[in-house]
């Protein structure tokens, strides 16, 4: 899992590096968002999915959630 965390830290970095290059960021709020950014990131990937099917339909009190009552 490290080379996945490592993978997308630095992809992240490149990604505010260019936004600090084309002025739409400072130098300050890049590292005021890489500050902490592994940790999230190794938190994320070592996370559980919740726990459902996330294609299933809606829940039956909500089938009719908007509609006129029959």
């Amino acid at each position: 899992m490290t080379g996945l965390v490592d993978a997308l830290v630095n992809a992240a970095k490149q990604r505010l590096d260019g936004a600090v290059a084309a002025g739409r960021l400072t130098q300050a709020q890049e590292n005021e968002m890489l500050s902490g950014l592994r940790d999230r990131i190794t938190s994320l990937v070592n996370s559980t999915p919740p726990s459902g099917d996330r294609f299933a339909p809606p829940p039956f009190g909500f089938r009719r959630f908007g509609r006129p009552p029959i």
